[in-house]
């Protein structure tokens, strides 16, 4: 969900204009208006004491398609919405007006929710009138009001706002590679980054997943990776070694499986020649029924190498 905050300079505005049941299809239309429960009183928009109140709201647009082959593309979106009341037969902007084009969707979403800041200039409410969201395309001559929902308003003290706290957090590289660990890299996240007029504890639950994220991106740019092993690994052998003739081709599969260990990487070998590396303990072959070849196998960690071991695929 994104999110959108503005600062309000309000200009008082009238429109005559109808509520409309019906919404422009070219360029899209309005299926949600829904203010957050928290700036909501019993059902009614908690208007403040003071000249302004805040108040958040989701919103959920729909795009038109426009063909579908040979693939899918939209009608072009434009919208521009605000909050009114009513004053007889006109209209009166009371909050921003907030534009949106197709860039609001991603891929081939029809629809996408958007959560608004707005801010109410409190003395532009009319007693008795409901709070209602207008739009307007660019196809419309006026605003036009959406009757999906609208809302009372009833006026009380003015929220407490919580304000995010800092913390501070040990993280470690997660891209060391195999054998090797990370140092500790200490982060801090900011204090005041995230608000919420509900509670603090909401406040900063929001600054959770931003700590995290940047706790682990800082960690994976400034982090140290250091052995994590103190000895060379322990010697190896191989537990498993199995030759099975293909029954239509004159090759034969040859399975090989070595000690497990943790924190190592295999080398193999065949005929003294380095073959491949890999992170499991186990490797297949192939190879003639005819040939002869001796295939080996270690395990490297980055305190240094176990014993070779070997084992011969004779000719069959």
């Amino acid at each position: 969900m994104r999110f959108l905050k503005y600062t309000l300079t309000l200009a008082l505005l009238f429109f005559v204009v109808g509520k409309s049941m019906a919404q422009p299809t070219y360029y899209g239309s309005i299926s949600l208006f829904e203010v957050l429960p928290s700036y909501l009183q019993n059902g009614k928009i908690a208007i403040s004491t003071g000249s302004t109140t805040i108040v958040k709201y989701k919103i959920k647009f729909n795009r038109v398609v426009q063909d579908t082959y040979p693939g899918l593309t939209f009608k072009p979106f434009n919208m521009t919405i605000r909050l009114t009341t009513t004053s007889g037969t006109n209209i009166i902007n009371i909050g921003e007006s907030f534009n949106f084009t197709s860039s609001i969707f991603s891929g081939n979403e029809l629809f996408t929710e958007i959560e608004i800041t707005d801010e109410i200039t409190n003395s532009q409410l009319v007693t008795g009138s409901n709070i209602i969201l207008a739009y307007k395309s660019p196809d419309m001559q006026a605003f036009a009001a959406y009757s999906g929902k609208e809302y009372g308003y009833t006026t009380g003290p003015p929220p407490v706002t919580y304000y995010s706290q800092a913390r501070t957090g040990l993280f470690t590289k997660n891209n060391c590679g195999i054998g090797y660990t990370s140092t500790p890299v200490s982060y801090t996240y900011p204090d005041s980054l995230h608000s919420s007029i509900i509670s603090q504890a909401d406040a900063d639950s929001q600054a959770t997943t931003p700590f995290n994220t940047n706790g682990q991106a800082n960690a994976n740019a400034v982090g140290i990776c250091v052995p994590a092993c103190s000895s060379a690994p322990s010697n190896i052998a191989i537990i498993n070694f199995r030759v099975t003739p293909y029954p239509d081709e004159p090759k034969s599969k040859v399975l090989v499986t070595a000690t497990n260990l943790s924190g190592v990487t295999y080398n193999w070998y065949v005929d003294g020649v380095f073959w491949a590396a890999g992170e499991t303990n186990g490797r297949a072959f192939e190879f003639p029924n005819d040939e002869e070849h001796y295939i080996e196998v270690e395990a490297v960690n980055p305190c240094g190498v176990s014993n070779k071991v070997g084992r011969w695929k004779l000719a069959n």
